[in-house]
């Protein structure tokens, strides 16, 4: 399972690395989990594609840092906040 996301607007590509996503397991503040971030600016999707298979009946959390040090538009804008969304393997 690999989560992704998709942005209203095109994204740096240099902005949108594992400095600036994370998958956790539990909350925002859990584990991190291992995992390779790539973006594609022709569909402006995020993909987190984890080293190892995620655990079953585990939640996780993906964190995308906003802000001065996280991920920013084309144009240099940041997202104004961070943003974070869970979900739970069966």
């Amino acid at each position: 399972m690999s989560p992704t996301a998709t942005f209203s607007d095109s994204q740096d590509p240099n902005t949108v690395t594992s400095a600036t996503v994370k998958l956790r397991v539990g909350g925002a503040t859990g584990t991190p989990v291992t995992a390779t971030v790539v973006y594609d600016p022709r569909s402006r999707t995020l993909i987190i594609d984890p080293v190892s298979s995620l655990s079953s009946k585990t939640a996780y959390t993906v964190v995308i840092e906003g802000g001065t040090s996280g991920v920013k538009d084309l144009a240099s804008n940041a997202l104004a906040t961070t943003f974070t969304w869970s979900f739970r393997t069966e």
